[in-house]
């Protein structure tokens, strides 16, 4: 093992678990040869320049930025560990409360990897700096859309290596979630990940004290990765069952790179602000004071209302790490060759709160899993949003309930409905700077058929929106709620969804009646009817061409949210 030259400790960590693991980011840097083609040293060089560029605090947009750093930057410095320098510590915009002051005092870059509208990049930028009054923060990115519309106090903080045209980025966009998935790479940035090189799947599949679901889309597995969800046969200890909707285990296999990465997964419930403050100080009370300094610290500042988002953070992973040490306990599913990703740690809590959560131990969390919490936690208090209301309201158990899987399964196909009417589509009204829905409330349809049937609503949501292009999210609601939200990641279809939107949204408005309260007067034209009128109302052959491609390219997709076929 060569002698490290680096006095940056993030760079020790990423050095050494590069050194540690050479056989498999051989494996990986032969895919992403493969898979990135044309565009690998393009990639692998904008990542190297950043290592060195003289900024005390790189902020990687997450998730998917913060992903691909994850990925290349071990393979960087496993090569060029004796020679590169890294300067300055690398953030993701997950750990912006924490270190913004000193940002502002000192200097950031932000880092992303494509910009294609510039809406998330305009909402982190002015996170740090609202009035771009601040010289100090620039941004830097790799590919830029000739068509993102950004306002010009933003255009002017951007560097970008090149700008390209829709194809272009949509063709790179592919790559890097190729790249992601074959390196057995969770893309979720900012919970707790462990994983193994080497492991037996099959020990794991087979286990018969979980229920085990498939959770693998078609492009993970042409990928060679494989994606499950684990689910415990019995309740999980009183902290889980009283805070979270359910616990899960989530599991990626990655065939050809032998990797298996593990993610325990709490999904909390949403909780007011005041219940946060007061399970924060019980949380604090039965740590150990000497091993959790930082985390105590950090759980108990006052802060404002992006810190609280930023405690909640905090909070789910401290919660998915002993709900780690639970499952390694009780079942052994995680053998000793387990080894804790620091990096996304260190990049979403800094360097002193990834050290305490790894050296924690089950002993140290024990007392917390027996915990019962005395103050009150309302998960049926929801963001004042007219639908999420509309949709608790809806009776879809009408008489018995004979066949449960076809419940789910109408409850699902509504879901997705209900985020396509959600405005995440909705990209005029983005760029107009409006606010734009983050999602459903996991309590709108939890509240009302959990009790049904054990870990099923869990594992529909999972498998249907969570495929490597969704991730937990925070976001305190305007009614001073904390929420946990699971947000649809639909983008291949944003642009045509707007452009077409009326029609497709008077088509599913007709379908499911009368699921939704419309405004407007009832629709009696079927779908084909409004289809072929709307052909005839619009003159331009490219519009019709494009709707007519979109349609064709997408009809699994389509059925999958109940839109039948209507191109003949």
């Amino acid at each position: 093992m060569s002698e490290l030259k680096s006095d940056n400790h993030q760079c020790q960590v990423l050095t050494l678990y590069g050194l540690k693991n050479q056989e498999y980011l051989q494996k990986l840097n032969d895919e992403l040869k493969r898979i990135l083609d044309e565009s690998y040293d393009g990639v692998y060089d904008f990542f190297y320049e950043l290592l060195e560029t003289d900024v005390p605090y790189k902020i990687l947009r997450s998730r998917r930025c913060q992903v691909l750093f994850n990925i290349f930057v071990p393979i960087i410095l496993l090569e060029y560990n004796d020679s590169i320098k890294m300067k300055g510590m690398f953030i993701s915009d997950h750990a912006l409360t924490k270190y913004k002051e000193k940002i502002l005092k000192e200097s950031g870059l932000i880092i992303d990897d494509i910009v294609i509208h510039g809406r998330g990049l305009q909402e982190l930028y002015e996170s740090l700096d609202r009035n771009y009054s601040c010289k100090r923060i620039s941004i830097q990115v790799y590919h830029q859309s000739r068509n993102a519309t950004i306002k010009k106090e933003l255009k002017t903080k951007i560097t970008s290596k090149m700008n390209v045209f829709d194809s272009e980025w949509k063709a790179l966009s592919c790559q890097f979630v190729n790249s992601i998935y074959v390196g057995a790479s969770p893309y979720i940035s900012f919970v707790e990940s462990f994983y193994e090189n080497g492991g037996n799947i099959g020990q794991i599949k087979n286990r018969e004290d979980f229920l085990v679901i498939e959770n693998s889309n078609d492009y993970q597995k042409y990928q060679g990765e494989s994606s499950f969800v684990l689910f415990e046969h019995v309740e999980p200890p009183p902290i889980f069952r009283q805070l979270s909707y359910d616990c899960c285990l989530r599991i990626y296999h990655g065939e050809k790179t032998e990797r298996i990465t593990y993610i325990p997964y709490v999904i909390l419930k949403n909780m007011r602000v005041d219940c946060l403050k007061k399970l924060l100080n019980l949380l604090c009370e039965k740590l150990p004071q000497e091993k959790t300094v930082f985390i105590r610290k950090d759980l108990n500042a006052k802060l404002s209302e992006t810190g609280l988002a930023y405690q909640m953070k905090l909070l789910n992973v401290v919660f998915n790490h002993i709900y780690g040490l639970y499952l390694k306990h009780q079942y052994a599913l995680m053998t000793d060759n387990l080894n804790l990703d620091k990096t996304t740690l260190y990049i979403c809590y800094g360097e002193e709160i990834a050290e305490e959560l790894y050296h924690l131990t089950y002993s140290d969390v024990q007392e917390i899993l027996d915990l019962t919490v005395p103050f009150m936690i309302d998960p049926d208090k929801l963001e004042d949003d007219e639908l999420s209301d509309e949709l608790t309201k809806i009776d879809l158990n009408k008489g018995d309930l004979t066949d449960v899987d076809e419940y789910f399964s109408n409850l699902q196909k509504k879901m997705q409905m209900y985020f396509f009417l959600n405005g995440q589509i909705d990209e005029r009204r983005a760029q107009n700077g409006e606010l734009r829905k983050k999602g459903l409330t996991l309590a709108a349809f939890y509240q009302k058929i959990a009790h049904n049937k054990k870990h099923v609503l869990t594992a529909t949501q999972l498998n249907s929106w969570d495929s490597g292009i969704a991730s937990c999210n925070i976001y305190v609601a305007p009614s001073d709620v904390i929420a946990c939200y699971v947000a649809a990641g639909e983008q291949s279809f944003r642009y045509v969804l707007e452009k077409h939107k009326g029609f497709l949204h008077k088509m599913i408005y007709e379908i499911n009646r009368p699921l939704w309260n419309w405004n407007e007067e009832s629709i009696r034209q079927k779908p084909e009817d409004l289809y072929r009128e709307y052909l005839e109302n619009h003159k331009k052959d490219e519009d019709i061409d494009l709707l007519k491609k979109f349609m064709e390219e997408n009809r699994n997709k389509l059925e999958e949210w109940g839109i039948p076929e209507i191109l003949k």
